[in-house]
């Protein structure tokens, strides 16, 4: 995949790259599933442009001449993992000892 950055839009766009394209970036299968997500390791792509990832977010998306774009002015939904038991206001939740 392609990462693209408008610094004065704040707007991040995501494209289809070719396999010989040295400046993409791969996509990585989670889980074993072949229909299953991917991610993009992206951290020198938000380091080199100093796009905050210190809390995880999620933003809706819109396709603008086919490229996937989301836009950094809007807050986005911050995202909580559930691996550790912890909510989107606090610390892990108490074990019930039912």
């Amino acid at each position: 995949m392609t990462l693209l950055y408008d610094p004065d839009d704040q707007i991040v766009g995501v494209a289809a790259a070719t396999p010989d394209d040295p400046d993409a970036f791969p996509l990585r299968r989670v889980g074993s599933r072949a229909d299953g997500p991917r991610i993009i390791s992206a951290a020198s792509f938000t380091n080199y442009y100093d796009i905050d990832t210190s809390t995880s977010r999620r933003w809706d998306a819109g396709r603008v001449n086919g490229v996937l774009c989301i836009s950094l002015r809007t807050p986005g939904t911050v995202v909580v993992g559930n691996r550790n038991g912890r909510t989107a206001t606090g610390p892990p939740s108490p074990a019930n000892d039912d």
